[in-house]
């Protein structure tokens, strides 16, 4: 064989496996693009139960009773996680594009509570943060043009 009819070959296989090539960048991005929103809907979530868990009752902790004051540590873990989720999406619309989700718990030692999504018992007065965001893809088609992630964290307040 000579080197002509080999050139040939190689040209057809290149035009063919080119739109696989840009489909699997595409791919790649993209999901570059879900795996970094998990991480900051995971730091909003975060921070947003750590800043709810300061939110105790002051007349209970007055008696020595830790308790959270429920209106105010769901008012604040949403402001924290809304304020934190504008700075790291600044191209999404936060009404429609982002689902936050505030469970305050203040369980007693006789009747524990459970967090509803790890099913983890708990012992101490804890505030659990969901966040899920509705991420639009760039370059890979998805019905819809955009894939929901998302991300919980829970803070508990202790003394030892």
């Amino acid at each position: 064989m000579n080197g002509r009819s080999e050139g040939g070959a190689a040209l057809v296989i290149t035009i063919l496996m080119l739109p696989v090539l840009l489909l699997s960048l595409a791919l790649v991005a993209d999901a570059g693009m879900l795996m970094l929103a998990r991480q900051l809907a995971h730091t909003a979530a975060d921070m947003a139960a750590l800043a709810a868990c300061q939110e105790l009752d002051p007349d209970r902790l007055d008696r020595g009773e830790l308790v959270l004051d429920p209106a105010r540590a769901r008012a604040v873990a949403r402001n924290y996680a809304m304020d934190n989720l504008r700075s790291a999406f600044p191209g999404i619309d936060l009404t429609e594009d982002v689902v936050v989700t505030v469970g305050v718990h203040n369980p007693n030692p006789s009747a524990p509570g459970r967090d509803q999504v790890t099913g983890r018992e708990l012992l101490h007065p804890t505030v659990c943060v969901t966040i899920d965001v509705a991420v639009p893809l760039r370059l890979f088609p998805v019905p819809g043009g955009r894939v929901w992630v998302w991300a919980h964290a829970d803070a508990s307040v202790v003394i030892r």
